[in-house]
């Protein structure tokens, strides 16, 4: 199990391989929610100081970009490298 660590909005680790299928847990070390989304059908709402275990269901292998609180014309934050 892998894990992403959300403070200020940036992640740590930057890069998160992972193996489709596999859980992995998005930490939210900062006071306030943010929305975490990877792809356009992957988006979580994790509350203030609290964890989300979610499971990498991407059904292929790939670098997908992970975006915090995403608008129209965000950055990447961080990548979930995905292995079949």
């Amino acid at each position: 199990t892998g894990s992403i660590t959300i403070t200020n909005c940036e992640t740590s680790p930057i890069v998160l391989w992972v193996r489709d299928g596999q859980n992995y847990t998005i930490t939210n070390n900062d006071n306030g929610a943010h929305t975490i989304q990877i792809d356009i059908k992957h988006k979580y709402m994790i509350n203030p100081q609290a964890s989300q275990t979610v499971t990498a269901d991407f059904g292929s292998g790939g670098e997908y970009g992970l975006f915090c609180d995403p608008i129209e014309g965000s950055k990447i934050v961080g990548v979930i490298h995905v292995t079949k």
